[in-house]
């Protein structure tokens, strides 16, 4: 046999006999891969003949210095794949609109200490760029768009981390994948370590968690704290990890302090709308009565990611229609030109029709609406048609419901009302109220269908927004009671008498029991809005009854008594459907309006008139989790409706439910 042939027969057979053949095999693809990405981007990097006072020439510089000598280890092979130089990411800071003032604030303190280090380190050593910087809030705000564009920006290499590449099947792997994410980010410094979802990487630490999982964490946290160290120069690092999160909350605590820059990303307020809907349709063909204003008031609420699509489907509506009127005519769709379609109207967006907003309901429903309407500050008699009182604003998810006809079981009002016991008092308001006075006591009548009551403990009135301090820090307990729609009347005649009643019998123990109402009302109900997730879930006349874990109470007061009809619209289509769809916790949102307590149940603990009583607005929010697992979802809600032009928020508090025959949270109240 020809010794040549015999020698290749015999390498063959000896790397079939390899145990490790085919892991070689992989980690020599892993190696051509990772060096041909490697390639490729300083193949790609500016290379034009520049001068040196060529804005490019320092990043020119820094490219070139990258290319030697770098040599990468197996592990920081895998992760090269991840890497993205700023030229390949199409997003600069001018593709961005309505986050001016965030993206100021990344300028000085990430871009010029990453690419002028030494303008920095020369005027005082505290001044580097920082270990590690956090964007959160809403979803579709712009968090991941504004960490490509610092990118971009900075000139730095962009490590785009996902949760797989670091998940290892071999024990130990995951620990040397994080490893790697470092020390591939110091050869290629500058550079960003970017996390999208850094609460489902980097979550809080639980006893029950995998032990796997805890080391990674702990790797991750140990190879962070070394960037803070100086290199064999002296020099400090220039690498950055930028993380971007709608749940700040679940990151563990331990990281949120290795994330010292935090920047909120919320949900737009009218100017940056704006600029938003600017920017967004700034190659948009649109026609000379375009109307900016009245997009930024509909749109309130939204995202910049919805502003984005609202726009993608309002630029449909003119080539649908040229498209139609040529089927129409019969004409050739072959020839169409672009100038032939018109340009974009106001009234594109939204379903909008003659310049009013038309929400997608079932026909039964508005109907039932028509009716309800012409004056929504209270709730029309009781007839045959159970219509009448269609609860749900918003029925996609409750068309079927209308059909139902559940006789004289919808809600007319409710009794809303938080308490603040004094010091000392707490166990004893609570038996009192918990064994008497709701059960047999003044919210016990025939037109009182249903009743709960819930608890802010401490760190849940913590959570707190309000726009006076008594709301703020006081109102431990929140008392909720519905009235049948054909009953209102009645029960408040019934409620005047009982309490009268319960008075002469010392049983409202006045004095005994000193305690104090932050807001008490019977509030006029104004309709319902369900997630689309609950199609199947609880009516609204079930909201008190279901289980759900906690509730919401929102105050809002309108500018003026004569636009609150406005805001109940705008609420009950706009900004309560965009939010409660939002979130997977969001169940419904009963909307009421406030009134005053009739002069025939008035007590002296009861509160005085209010004088902005014809402004407010009571909505009452029930979650499928408990407050704090949630909260992300009601921050920024001031914001919104103040930016809505139509109104201020005046309280946003949590509470969770009492367990009935126990003093349980009572010690968690101070």
């Amino acid at each position: 046999m020809d010794p040549i042939m015999a020698f290749f027969i015999m390498r063959n057979l000896l790397a079939r006999m390899d145990p490790e053949a085919a892991t070689k095999s992989e980690a020599e693809k892993k190696a051509s891969a990772a060096s041909a990405r490697l390639s490729s981007i300083f193949a790609s990097s500016p290379d034009h003949d520049l001068d040196e006072d060529d804005d490019d020439y320092e990043q020119k510089m820094e490219w070139e210095k990258r290319k030697e000598n770098l040599v990468l280890t197996p592990y920081e092979q895998t992760i090269a794949m991840e890497v993205v130089a700023p030229w390949e990411i199409p997003v600069s800071f001018d593709d961005i609109g309505g986050l001016d003032d965030i993206i100021e604030e990344l300028r000085e303190a990430v871009i010029y200490p990453l690419t002028m280090p030494h303008l920095y380190s020369a005027t005082s050593s505290l001044l580097s760029a920082p270990s590690g910087v956090l964007l959160y809030g809403p979803p579709g705000c712009g968090k991941t768009m504004l960490a490509k564009a610092l990118a971009h920006e900075s000139g730095a290499c962009f490590i785009n981390l996902h949760i797989s590449t670091l998940t290892e099947k071999w024990y130990g792997d995951s620990n040397k994948l994080v490893s790697a994410v470092f020390s591939l980010a110091r050869k290629l410094q500058p550079s960003i370590v970017f996390i999208d979802e850094i609460d489902a990487v980097l979550g809080q630490r639980r006893s029950g968690e995998h032990e796997a999982s805890g080391m990674v964490k702990a790797e991750f946290m140990t190879q962070w704290d070394g960037l803070t160290s100086s290199n064999s120069l002296g020099e400090s690092q220039r690498i950055c990890v930028l993380g971007a999160t709608n749940r700040i909350q679940d990151i563990d605590e331990a990281i949120l302090r290795r994330l010292p820059k935090k920047f909120p990303v919320s949900l737009p307020s009218a100017s940056q709308r704006r600029s938003i809907f600017s920017l967004t349709l700034k190659n948009t063909r649109l026609s000379p009565h375009f109307d900016f204003g009245v997009l930024v008031k509909i749109s309130a609420g939204m995202s910049g990611s919805d502003i984005k699509e609202a726009c993608r489907d309002a630029a449909m509506v003119p080539v649908r229609e040229y498209i139609r009127e040529a089927k129409a005519r019969g004409a050739n769709m072959k020839g169409v030109k672009a100038q032939d379609v018109r340009g974009l109207h106001t009234d594109d967006f939204f379903g909008r029709k003659g310049g009013a907003l038309q929400m997608r309901r079932e026909p039964e429903v508005d109907e039932a609406w028509e009716d309800t309407k012409a004056s929504p500050e209270t709730m029309s008699e009781s007839d045959d048609d159970p219509k009448t009182h269609i609860s749900s604003a918003q029925a996609k998810t409750r068309s079927t419901m209308a059909d139902c006809h559940y006789q004289d079981v919808h809600i007319g009002a409710a009794w809303i009302s938080m308490i603040e016991p004094s010091p000392g008092h707490e166990r004893s308001f609570n038996r009192w109220y918990a064994n008497d006075h709701f059960y047999s006591g003044g919210m016990c009548l025939p037109g009182i269908f249903a009743g709960r009551r819930w608890v802010a403990t401490k760190a849940l009135r913590q959570l707190r927004y309000a726009n006076t301090e008594d709301m703020r820090d006081y109102g431990c307990y929140l008392h909720t009671n519905l009235f049948a729609a054909h009953l209102v009347d009645e029960v408040n005649t019934a409620l005047s008498k009982t309490l009268q009643e319960l008075g002469g019998e010392g049983r409202m123990y006045e004095y005994e029991i000193p305690r104090r109402h932050i807001y008490t009302a019977i509030t006029p109900y104004q309709g319902v809005v369900y997630s689309d997730s609950a199609a199947e879930g609880p009516l609204d006349i079930h909201a008190l009854d279901y289980p759900f874990k906690g509730v919401v109470l929102e105050i809002i007061d309108a500018h003026s008594a004569e636009n609150r009809p406005q805001l109940v619209g705008w609420l009950r289509d706009t900004f309560v459907p965009l939010k409660i769809n939002q979130s997977s916790t969001m169940t419904m949102c009963l909307i009421f309006t406030h009134a005053d307590l009739p002069e025939m149940i008035k007590s002296p603990r009861l509160p005085e008139k209010l004088e902005t009583g014809d402004q407010r607005i009571v909505l009452l929010w029930f979650l499928e989790k408990e407050p704090r697992e949630c909260w992300t979802g009601f921050e920024g809600h001031a914001g919104l409706v103040n930016g809505s032009d139509l109104g201020d928020v005046a309280l946003v508090a949590p509470f969770i439910p009492t367990v009935p025959g126990t003093d349980r949270y009572v010690d968690e109240l101070r």
